[in-house]
């Protein structure tokens, strides 16, 4: 709850150890995460990266691979 307590005030850029980052923020406050997102170069470098990529996959196709 600390977490929550703290992202009552502000959002919060958490990083995992191994450098990956995720933001927590309240759902009402779209702006400023989507703000946070374009200002992330990796992130929207990732972004372009998956934009550019051809091969698609159907839900059949996902959950067959997950075996569900």
């Amino acid at each position: 709850m600390e977490l929550l307590e703290l992202a009552d005030q502000e959002s919060l850029l958490l990083k995992t150890p191994d450098g990956r980052e995720f933001i927590l923020s309240e759902v009402d406050d779209l702006s400023q995460e989507v703000e946070q997102i374009r200002n992330n170069p990796e992130l929207m470098k990732f972004l372009a990266q998956r934009s550019q990529e051809k091969e698609r996959f159907s839900l059949e196709q996902v959950k067959q691979k997950l075996g569900l």
